[in-house]
């Protein structure tokens, strides 16, 4: 080997410094070569350039073959066997078992090199140096760590090597010189001082670089690989079944998010819903206005984008008792009272309507000294005498229960035609039909252990309204987007809520005046101009419409909509945090991971294709896991959307798993393509 003008620069902030300078050497192929020197003088730099690791110098190595290395470092693959370690090397186990008898090493085959000595270590590095077929064998303090026997072991093999190769030592050691001879070379800052060999040698054909091994020894040291980092690959499997859990939620949530946030939010906040309330802010029956089925019907021709309406006090933030009352005069009055049945004339009920009514007939007679008026309408609720059917209590929608669950709702009746966003299922078609609200149909599914929230379509379901009789079937035709967090709410063709009160309780409702209503304005429509529109139609007196998050009914704190900054913050904040532990596993595990990149290069192997398939076969792992659990992960992800007040998801279809394995798999390959870019650029230690 020739080395011609050889020198090396190394640049830092402040200074240039010369590490080698015009160094002019010659190394034969046979026998051994000693370098020897102070610390610092340069001697891992030449040796770095000889073995061909750094190639950023001045000058020219000529004639340099195939050289093998036995490193100060221990590179070896901790993990693995003895046996497989030296098997990267020479495939011939019998020369194998030979060397490691030789060495004293042959009880020591099948254990892990983590479970050796430094000193056996040692001599496991240098076995597998010797089974390469190089040209020259750099060895780089052979004998530290080792004790007295086992150095000259050593030194008696490379000896011997050293009759058919070059052998070049560095070391420190310098009794080895007067025991085993051969060409010694003295450094000092950077060049020769002194060298006492003259050079003669024989020619001979120098090898090339080690081969590069056929697929198949790929595949078995993959299979090594794997058995060797089985849990830190086990780790990195969970952590992209998370990694892949989150994307998933991004990719079902995401295309329903903005129409949840701009059309959906609003049934969040209720700033849809466009309530009465009296002027002066009083809630009581004689301050504000009365509304019958005419208003309604004023208001759905005239008003452009109300969809819907409610009727009833709120009796949970109002204390009113009733929701609607008949409008009577005081002949209706005395004729029902005439045609009481006898059997209840004695009930106390009727005895306290009677006292009402003749304590309001007497003082306004003494008061005004006139008959009391025919045309004064009196709002009192007779709803046991023979004017109307029988029924014990003086409320009907105080509390209205859906299902035998006793779910608390809401009711709202939709205007024929008119259509919100469904999450399954259709809109109702006549009025035994319902639309419930996705909370609802959660807290349904979860209730009857179903598979599916679809499975709740076309079931039939009791709406009880808290009076004995008022009980009503209702098949459920679809789930809506909207939600509340306050309520559950059903949905109903109009005039259905009408209808079954007429049927259980009042024989003419023409006669009902609503002391409470509610319109649905359209979540794409401004809610603001609507109630101005309806309070120019309507021309109320005593009462205004006014949207709910505006009312004295509203709590601002409540209203307040943080669903997109919670999803947010729940599905990029995840999968920052899953990705940062994804790369912090990389990080701790980057030194071995380092080691056995430059192990793979060095003996024939290509890393990229050991760790390419490795990382597919995790990928596909945890796709796969991810496949299994489906239903779980389905019906977890509904629970967290319904938690935030998202839509849920409709299905878990095969779409949506293989854009989240393209997204999963395209993190994974990046981060994984950036730390191997980085390790392989980066210079070995």
């Amino acid at each position: 080997m020739k080395l011609t003008q050889i020198t090396k620069v190394y640049h830092n902030k402040n200074n240039v410094i010369h590490a080698l300078k015009d160094i002019n050497l010659m190394i034969p192929n046979y026998g051994i070569t000693y370098i020897i020197g102070p610390s610092g003088c340069g001697k891992t730099t030449l040796l770095n350039i000889i073995s061909g690791k750094d190639t950023d110098y001045e000058g020219q190595v000529e004639n340099c073959g195939l050289v093998e290395c036995v490193e100060q470092n221990l590179n070896l693959i901790e993990n693995m066997s003895v046996l497989d370690n030296l098997l990267l090397v020479n495939n011939d186990p019998k020369k194998i078992i030979d060397m490691l008898k030789h060495f004293e090493l042959n009880d020591f085959m099948d254990s892990k090199v983590k479970k050796l000595s430094v000193g056996q270590k040692k001599r496991i590095q240098i076995i597998r140096s010797l089974l390469v077929d190089c040209d020259y064998l750099i060895c780089d303090e052979p004998t530290s760590a080792l004790d007295y026997e086992n150095s000259h072991l050593v030194m008696e093999l490379l000896k011997e090597v050293s009759l058919k190769k070059g052998v070049i030592i560095v070391t420190h050691e310098l009794a080895l010189l007067d025991e085993y001879t051969g060409h010694v070379i003295h450094m000092g800052k950077g060049i020769i001082e002194d060298s006492n060999y003259d050079y003669q040698d024989e020619p001979r054909i120098l090898k090339k670089d080690i081969s590069l091994h056929h697929i198949k020894e790929h595949f078995s040291m993959i299979i090594k690989t794997i058995q060797t980092r089985y849990v830190s690959l086990l780790v990195k499997i969970l952590s992209i079944l998370l990694i892949g859990c989150f994307v998933f939620v991004g990719v079902s949530l995401f295309p329903s998010l903005d129409q949840m946030i701009h059309q959906n939010g609003k049934w969040q906040t209720h700033d849809n819903l466009i309530i009465t309330q009296s002027r002066d802010h009083q809630m009581s029956s004689k301050t504000g206005d009365l509304y019958d089925d005419q208003d309604i019907q004023i208001v759905k021709d005239n008003i452009n984008g109300v969809i819907g309406y409610q009727f009833g006090w709120q009796a949970a933030q109002v204390n009113f008792n009733s929701v609607f009352y008949p409008e009577m005069y005081i002949d209706d009055i005395r004729e029902a009272i005439s045609t009481m049945k006898p059997e209840d004339q004695n009930k106390d009920f009727y005895q306290t309507c009677l006292s009402i009514l003749e304590n309001d007939v007497k003082l306004y007679e003494s008061e005004s000294g006139q008959s009391f008026p025919k045309d004064i309408p009196l709002y009192m609720d007779y709803r046991n005498i023979e004017t109307f059917q029988d029924g014990e209590y003086g409320f009907v929608l105080d509390l209205v229960h859906f299902s035998d669950y006793g779910f608390k709702v809401q009711f709202y009746q939709l205007f024929k035609g008119c259509q919100i966003d469904l999450l399954a299922g259709r809109m109702t078609e006549n009025n035994r039909e319902v639309v419930i609200s996705q909370n609802l149909a959660l807290e349904l599914y979860k209730a009857k252990h179903l598979d599916s929230m679809e499975q709740l379509i076309g079931t039939e379901e009791v709406l009880n309204m808290n009076s004995p009789g008022l009980s009503e079937e209702f098949k459920i035709v679809g789930i809506a987007y909207a939600q509340n967090k306050d309520d559950y709410m059903i949905f109903l063709q109009e005039g259905t809520m009408e209808d079954l009160l007429s049927d259980h309780h009042i024989t003419n409702k023409d006669k009902v005046k609503y002391l409470y209503v509610s319109f649905i304005s359209d979540v794409q429509e401004d809610e603001t101009a609507i109630a101005e529109n309806i309070n120019q139609t309507l021309n109320s007196n005593k009462s205004e419409f006014v949207v709910y998050t505006d009312s004295i009914l509203a709590d601002e704190q409540a209203t307040e909509n943080h669903q997109t900054l919670y999803f947010y913050l729940l599905v990029g904040g995840g999968l920052f945090a899953l990705t940062v532990i994804y790369i912090l596993i990389l990080f701790f595990d980057r030194k071995r991971y380092r080691k056995e990149t430059y192990i793979y290069k060095h003996y024939g192997y290509q890393p990229f294709i050991i760790y390419g398939i490795i990382i597919g076969l995790s990928l596909l792992t945890a796709f796969a896991l991810q496949m299994i659990f489906s239903t779980i992960l389905y019906n977890l992800m509904n629970t967290i959307a319904a938690q935030f007040g998202y839509p849920l998801l409709s299905s878990h279809s095969l779409l949506s798993y293989l854009l989240t394995s393209f997204i999963t798999a395209t993190l994974i390959i990046i981060i994984e393509g950036v730390y191997y870019y980085a390790t392989c650029t980066s210079k070995h230690s």
